[in-house]
This record gives C-alpha cells, structure tokens and sequence, in this order.
C-alpha cells in the first residue's frame, strides 16, 4: 500500500542561523528556473498570499536571508505540539528520502535576492520572493 498520498510542503524563511518561519501553511505559488543557458544560478520567485502585516514586515525587512523549501509526501500524520506549529525546522540530509513513511526532502534552498508586496485583486494581497541558489558564490 503506497503511503504517498498526503501531501508534505513547507516554506521556510529563515535568518542566517536557520531560525524563522514556515510558509507553508499559506497560499503559495513558486516557480524554480532549474536550468538557465546564461547562468549556473537557479533562480526562484515565491508569491505567498494574504500574510499578517506583522509578517510582511518581517520578510520585507533585514530579518531573514535564505528560503528553503521541503516537499514531497508524508505517511500519517504526526501529532505535533502546538508550540511547534509554524515554526521552522532543520531537516537534515541523513533524514531525508523515504523514512517512518515519510518521502520528502530539500529541493531549494537559497538566498533572498529581493522581496516586494503586491496586491493582485482587491481581496488577496502578496508577498514576492526571489532567491538564488548560489548568489554568494559569484558575488
């Protein structure tokens, strides 16, 4: 029986020390240039929608550097403390792949290049992020 059927998402902006916050629970759209003929960079650009002012702020400031995300699929649903829900977390590479019925891991991980607010109706506001996979190496 295939336990890859609930999906596992998670959006973390976090600062230079891994500390932040986890998006996932969120709208969002995103979109990673895996392959670019000009350049060896990935680039990807993150929308997250309707966020707290708080939060925007937060994300907009000097607070976080690097966004990471984490997918894939999750087997049962582990109960979790509810101090731990939204925080982000560390995931290290030894634990990723499939695992207690887990099949998820890394698939970027970047440094924020620059973030913009928007707003794309009258309803729902954003929050743009774009990262780069490997912007300190060519600096």
């Amino acid at each position: 029986m295939s336990q890859n059927w609930m999906r596992h998402f998670e959006l973390q902006v976090v600062d230079n020390k891994g500390k932040g916050i986890d998006l996932g629970d969120f709208k969002v759209t995103f979109d990673i240039e895996w392959f670019n003929i000009s350049s060896k960079t990935r680039i990807a650009t993150f929308r997250i929608y309707n966020l707290a002012p708080d939060t925007v702020n937060r994300i907009m400031g000097e607070e976080f550097s690097r966004v990471r995300v984490i997918a894939g699929y999750d087997g049962i649903a582990p109960d979790v403390q509810a101090t731990q829900v939204g925080i982000a977390r560390q995931v290290d590479a030894d634990r990723v792949s499939q695992q207690d019925g887990r099949n998820y891991g890394l698939i970027f991980d970047g440094e924020i290049r620059f973030t913009v607010t928007g707003r794309e109706n009258p309803v729902d506001t954003y929050v743009l992020i774009q990262a780069l996979d490997s912007l300190e190496a060519f600096a």
